[in-house]
C-alpha cells in the first residue's frame, strides 16, 4: 500500500482507538470506585506496592471530588455515553445543521477491512467530538486541538488504569514490578 493511502487509514484507525479508549476508561472507573468502596478490596490495595497504591490513587482522582474528574467528565465520560460504541442521532443531526463545510461523501475500501475507511463518517465523529462534546472552539482547528486534548488526557488517565492493573498483577504474583 502507498504511504499515503496509509496514512490516509490509520486516521481512522487512531480515531477508533480513542473512541474505544474512552470505552475502557468509562468502563474502569467503575471499578476503580468499587474498589476503593470496598473496605476489603481497598485493604487489599493498601498492602500492594507502592507504585499500585500511587497508580491506583491517581485513577481515583478521576471519581467525584477528585482533581481530575472534570476532565474525566469533559473528555473521556461522553465519548463513550454519545459516539463510542453507538451514534447519537441527535448529534450527527446537529453535525448535519451546523457543520461549516460539507463533508467529502467518499468511502475508500482497501486489500481487507482494516484498509478501508469512510470519510463522511470520520468527518462526522471529529465535529462530534471536537465541537459539540469537546467543545473546540470554531477559530481552532479541530484536528490539532482534538489531539492535544486526546494526547494529555488519555496519556494520564489511562496510564493511571494500565498501571494499577500491571502492579496489580505483580502483587498478586508477588514479584517485584516491573
Amino acid at each position: 500500500m502507498k504511504s499515503g493511502m496509509l496514512s490516509h487509514i490509520q486516521r481512522g484507525a487512531r480515531m477508533y482507538l480513542v473512541r474505544m479508549s474512552c470505552g475502557h476508561l468509562r468502563e474502569g472507573i467503575v471499578a476503580i470506585k468499587d474498589v476503593r468502596d470496598h473496605p476489603a478490596l481497598s485493604a487489599l490495595v493498601k498492602k500492594c506496592y507502592s507504585r499500585t497504591q500511587s497508580a491506583f490513587a491517581g485513577s481515583c482522582e478521576c471519581l467525584p471530588g477528585g482533581k481530575d474528574q472534570a476532565d474525566f467528565e469533559r473528555y473521556i465520560k461522553p465519548i463513550r455515553d454519545k459516539i463510542g460504541f453507538h451514534y447519537d442521532p441527535k448529534a450527527v443531526a446537529w453535525v448535519m445543521e451546523h457543520s461549516a463545510k460539507a463533508a467529502p461523501v467518499s468511502f475508500t475500501i482497501g486489500e481487507d477491512i482494516h484498509s478501508c475507511r469512510f470519510e463522511f463518517a470520520d468527518e462526522i465523529l471529529d465535529v462530534i467530538v471536537g465541537r459539540k462534546l469537546w467543545q473546540i472552539p470554531l477559530d481552532k482547528d479541530v484536528r490539532v486541538e482534538a489531539n492535544r486534548i486526546a494526547d494529555g488526557a488519555f496519556r494520564k488517565l489511562f496510564s493511571s488504569l494500565i498501571s494499577v492493573k500491571i502492579s496489580l498483577a505483580d502483587s498478586c504474583r508477588n514479584t517485584e514490578p516491573r
